[in-house]
């Protein structure tokens, strides 16, 4: 078994070294960032009759900031037989959206889910149009 030699020692020490600095930033670069992002709904009544209209307003936040451009998916599901009603809204630059949902006269009556959907995030509540025909 032969001795090592300083010069072995310092070659392996800076491989060993190298190796380290990849392993380190790799690990930085596939780290995911974990974003806190917010995504609010509302609409402007509780409870509804047919050929009123529902205004849907929201706000999404990213980091505590508003988030400009983004585009929102609104899904509306019709009590009963789950007939789904495909909407969208754009962020301004406050965050904030809204879009409108003119009920026909010949609705469904019952409570109605309302869902959007952004970046991944979702918020939902729901919105009872009355049973009665008037």
């Amino acid at each position: 078994m032969s001795d090592l030699s300083a010069n072995d020692i310092s070659l392996y020490a800076c491989i060993f070294f190298v190796v380290f600095v990849i392993i380190v930033i790799l690990i930085i670069m596939l780290r995911k960032k974990v974003v806190v992002a917010s995504l609010a709904i509302a609409t402007d009544k509780d409870h509804y009759k047919r050929e009123e209209t529902v205004n849907i307003t929201g706000d999404l936040n990213v980091e505590g900031e508003p988030e400009e451009g983004q585009e929102v998916q609104i899904k509306i599901t019709k009590p009963g037989d789950g007939e789904e009603i495909d909407l969208t809204a754009t962020t301004d630059s406050e965050g904030k959206f809204a879009t409108e949902w003119p009920i026909p006269s010949d609705a469904e009556g019952g409570v109605y889910t309302l869902e959007v959907t952004c970046l991944g995030i979702k918020a939902s509540r729901t919105f009872t149009l009355s049973r009665m025909i008037i």
